[in-house]
């Protein structure tokens, strides 16, 4: 792995190596910042804490499998202020519910760069429920995490190419609007 991008090939067993399951890891992590920092700039109501709190009401009523989480989401982020913890209500969401919320606004859109997105990446409810099982199966690992089944891999590879492409996404759409 180079940067946000697979590189080269490499063996089923290399990627249970801690260097390339780091790698991994931070893949992962940064895709999860990148789909904040785009919920944060993207949504119509603004990105202080109220105008974040009432874009989550919003999609609660858009959404309803997430409202739950959304609703314990805003529980955390309140405690979390009362307790001078530096934090954002975006920050308290689940990587389940950061895909849902992202898939629900890029589903606006129908620009040509959204056009060629959506035809790379699958965020349907199926794949999002896969994607964090395989998000939280790598965040709390145990050895030989990744096995020798080509499905197994096929998955991996699948999960890592999409964090690559919304990345990608989410750069071009920051880099554009500065």
């Amino acid at each position: 792995m180079t940067g946000n991008k697979i590189t080269n090939m490499i063996h089923y067993s290399d990627l249970n190596k801690p260097l390339v399951l780091s790698a991994i890891y931070t893949q992962i992590a940064y895709c999860e910042i990148a789909i904040r920092e785009y919920l944060k700039c993207k949504n119509k109501y603004g990105n202080n804490e109220e105008e974040l709190k009432n874009f989550l009401e919003s999609m609660k009523i858009k959404v309803p499998c997430i409202e739950k989480h959304i609703r314990d989401a805003i529980k955390r982020f309140d405690c979390n202020k009362k307790n001078n913890i530096e934090t954002n209500v975006l920050d308290e969401l689940h990587f389940y519910d950061e895909l849902i919320l992202f898939r629900e606004l890029i589903s606006m859109l129908s620009d040509d760069q959204i056009i060629k997105f959506k035809e790379n990446v699958n965020l349907d409810g199926n794949k999002i429920t896969l994607y964090k099982n395989l998000r939280n199966y790598i965040m709390h690992s145990k050895k030989q995490i990744i096995k020798k089944k080509i499905y197994d891999i096929t998955k991996w590879v699948d999960f890592l190419k999409t964090c690559q492409n919304i990345i990608s996404y989410v750069e071009t759409c920051l880099n554009s609007r500065n």
